[in-house]
């Protein structure tokens, strides 16, 4: 297990939610993403065809309700994706928060399945992989792909037991980071100067966006928000509390103090 931390307030657990934050859009339960209001666009390749092996389907998954997307080709992908100029001006000019309520269902290939949240910010491509293996239970968890095009883990553990809110917030003080959360515990950071540059209008998705890789992914909820919004914490196998961040944090800043004096 990998895990990149950062200390900074945001690190240390202090981030609040802003009072000002404001929907662009989202995602939630069975509802077909192509009829919410605002409307989801689909991409790649469509499903109803065939030939494609796509499908999609809304689920009630443990009593969780879901929108499934699965992906049983070995070569295509199906995701959905939004932009407007509310979100272009969100992306580009503030804070925002993107969050996804999901699980991998399932993994029907001994390729990696991954599940992608995925954001065009108007200057980065930043690529969130939930990574369910059946070939190697390390390969599991959160991952991202880096400038070179090599996927960096950010963090290990099973993604397919149980639904997780998952976070990438952008913080317009913090300009050289986004940050990742996962049910509000800090994970790490992805550092922007790793992350490819793509210029394009600002959008979000989520999806199939694997290759070779097959099987399903349940989301619940997917979201864009302005600001820094902070899911309830739930505390994660193998990462600090916040109360403990916080200590380490005071801790840090008694011995700068007694550097200087």
């Amino acid at each position: 297990m990998r895990i990149q931390l950062g200390i900074s307030l945001l690190a240390l657990g202090l981030a609040a939610p802003l009072a000002n934050a404001a929907m662009i859009v989202s995602h939630s339960a069975d509802a077909n993403p192509m009829l919410e209001s605002p409307a989801w666009g689909a991409g790649g390749i469509l499903p109803g065809s065939p030939a494609t092996g796509m499908a999609v389907l809304g689920v009630n998954d443990s009593g969780t309700k879901a929108w499934q997307i699965t992906d049983t080709s070995p070569t295509d992908c199906l995701y959905y994706a939004y932009s407007s100029p509310s979100l272009v001006a969100a992306a580009t000019t503030g804070s925002w928060t993107a969050t996804a309520k999901m699980r991998v269902a399932s993994n029907n290939s001994s390729h990696n399945y991954s599940a992608s949240l995925y954001i065009f910010d108007g200057t980065y491509d930043v690529v969130l992989s939930l990574v369910g293996t059946a070939a190697n239970e390390k390969d599991n968890g959160l991952w991202y792909s880096s400038k070179d095009g090599t996927p960096v883990q950010v963090y290990g553990f099973d993604t397919a037991t149980a639904y997780h809110n998952y976070q990438f917030i952008y913080n317009a003080e913090q300009t050289d980071r986004y940050t990742v959360y996962i049910d509000g515990n800090n994970v790490g950071f992805i550092p922007r100067s790793n992350i490819p540059v793509f210029v394009t209008t600002p959008l979000i998705g989520f999806g199939a966006i694997s290759g070779p890789g097959q099987g399903s992914s349940d989301w619940n909820k997917v979201m864009f928000e302005t600001g820094q919004v902070m899911a309830p914490f739930v505390p994660l196998p193998g990462a600090p509390e916040p109360a403990s961040l916080g200590l380490l944090g005071l801790g840090v800043l008694g011995l700068l103090g007694r550097r200087r004096a």
